[in-house]
Parts: structure tokens; C-alpha cells; sequence
């Protein structure tokens, strides 16, 4: 987690540390802006309306005077977010903030951050270099993976919503005595939900990145590296393949299993298991077949 660094860098030290050519002259530069729009035909209007030297990062060479000052990239997102990593961020500050409430019952890795009024359990496992953001809750029995990212809000480990009807006809709520596993280098949203499950432990794998006001239910297990955006809902016992990507506002109906590599489309809803990679869109969520 980063905080903005206020620093001019060169041009040509961007170059260098990206080992790639620095096209046009060397300039000092103010820091990151946004970019409103970018004309062809020299025109780089700035958020600030200032006219100040720029360098763009470009996946193609340029024919002069498209662009004055450039790099040549063959992965422009990644190289930009190593940049602003290297020379125009800082991480924010590491330790435990003094209101934060950690039970006796917690084990604590190395290097772990827990932020302000945040709320860690007893039975709660969370390895090395963890970041706990403000007012995040988790409850045990809970492990957290190396790396991982719990943002501002997220509540971690919260009973599963599970109800049967007793003689009386009365709604008597289950217990939910399972566990939530969370592998390494995982990232929570804010205000993401993560329930524990009835039996069943509810899984996160490693490189699995959840947005924020994210439901999942419990028992879910989530496949390695996949991609849920806001909005989404999963509920009880669903289970993500490898590489899924949802995007936002998808819904996906209980006990459904989704493969790996499948994209699910904006707002999309599953009610029914997706067996085969590929893009599905719509209510109810079908693939998406592209004509030639």
C-alpha cells in the first residue's frame, strides 16, 4: 500500500530503469498526472491545463511529431506501474496502530501491519507481511496468506447465513463451524464480505484479487489468480476454477462450479455450472459466441 511521493525525476532515469531508449530530449519531470486527452498530432492536454514536459510510455514507435519524448514499451500497464512504484510512491508506514484490538488468541507473522480499530480474533492465523487496513474484522477460525491485502471495512470470517425451520415453524440460524483460508499475496477489497462455512472450509487461493462490496458466501472456494470485480455476489458453496474473471455486478446462484479461464460479463447471473472456458453475458449468463 503506497501514499504519493512529491519528486522530479529525469526522464532518462525512467528510461534507464526500464532498459529501454529514451526517444527525443532528456527533461525533469514533475510527477505523474493524468492524461485527458492525447492527440496524435502532438496535443497532450494535462489535468492541470499546464503545458509542462511529459513522457509517454507507448507499446508502438512513433513516427516524430507524434509524440516528443517517449519510451518504447512491450507492456506499457506493467512498466507504468513500476515507475510510479520506483520514483512516485511511497509504501505507507508499517506496525500495529495502538487502537487496533488483537486477541491473545492470534498469531502474528513478521512484519504485519494492522491499521486503525481493526479487529482481529482469537483463532486467527495471519502470516508474514499482511496489511490489516482500518477497521477491518476478522474472526477465527481464519489463515491468512504471506502478502496479502485486507482493505479498510472488509470483514473476514463472519458466521455464514444458514437458517432452517424448527417445529414452530420459527427460523433457527446453523452454526457455521468452518474455517476461512486465504492463500498468499491475496487482496480483499473495502467493505468485501467473507463468510466461513457451515462445515465446509471456504477458500481463497494464492493471486486471487477481490474488489470492494464483494459477497462471498460460505464454503466458496475461489481458484488461484482470479479476478472478482465490484458488486459481485457468490453465494454458498460456489466454487471458481483458475483465472475466472467477474466482472462487475455478477451474481452467481449457490452450489454452481465455474471453470477455469471463464469470463463472466457485467451484471451477468449464474444459475447453472459453466464447464467450459470462455466469455458468457447475460441473465442468465450464456456464451458469448463471436460471428465471423
Amino acid at each position: 500500500m503506497y501514499k504519493p511521493k512529491n519528486q522530479t525525476v529525469w526522464a532518462s532515469d525512467i528510461a534507464e530503469y526500464l532498459n529501454a531508449e529514451l526517444h527525443g530530449e532528456d527533461v525533469l519531470l514533475q510527477g505523474p498526472r493524468a492524461v485527458r486527452t492525447l492527440d496524435i498530432h502532438r496535443v497532450l492536454q494535462q489535468e492541470s491545463e499546464e503545458q509542462l514536459p511529459w513522457l509517454l510510455l507507448t507499446a508502438t514507435d512513433l513516427p516524430v511529431p507524434a509524440a516528443e519524448r517517449y519510451v518504447i514499451s512491450t507492456h506499457p500497464e506493467r512498466d507504468l506501474a513500476l515507475v510510479l512504484q520506483e520514483f512516485f510512491a511511497v509504501p505507507i508506514a508499517e506496525g500495529i496502530h495502538p487502537t487496533a484490538s488483537i486477541s491473545q488468541g492470534a498469531l502474528l507473522g513478521r512484519n504485519v501491519c494492522i491499521g486503525a480499530y481493526a479487529i482481529i480474533d482469537s483463532g486467527v492465523e495471519i502470516g508474514d507481511s499482511v496489511w490489516v487496513m482500518n477497521h477491518a474484522v476478522i474472526h477465527g477460525p481464519a489463515r491468512i496468506g504471506r502478502g496479502t491485502v485486507i482493505k479498510d471495512g472488509a470483514v473476514v470470517g463472519s458466521e455464514g447465513y444458514g437458517f432452517v425451520v424448527d417445529e414452530s415453524g420459527k427460523r433457527v440460524h446453523v452454526p457455521q463451524l468452518g474455517r476461512v483460508l486465504i492463500g498468499e499475496q491475496v487482496w480483499i477489497g473495502s467493505h468485501t464480505t467473507i463468510e466461513r462455512g457451515l462445515l465446509v472450509d471456504t477458500m481463497i487461493e494464492e493471486g486471487v484479487k477481490i474488489d470492494d462490496f464483494v459477497h462471498i458466501g460460505n464454503g466458496c472456494h475461489i481458484g488461484r489468480n482470479s479476478l472478482i470485480t465490484a458488486g459481485c455476489v457468490l453465494a454458498y458453496r460456489v466454487q471458481l476454477g483458475e483465472n475466472v474473471t467477474l466482472a462487475p455486478n455478477v451474481s452467481v446462484r449457490e452450489c454452481c462450479r465455474i471453470a477455469s479461464g471463464v469470463l463472466v460479463g457485467q451484471g451477468g447471473v449464474v444459475i447453472q455450472n459453466i464447464d467450459v472456458a470462455g466469455t458468457y453475458v447475460g441473465v442468465p449468463a450464456r456464451e458469448l459466441i463471436m460471428s465471423k
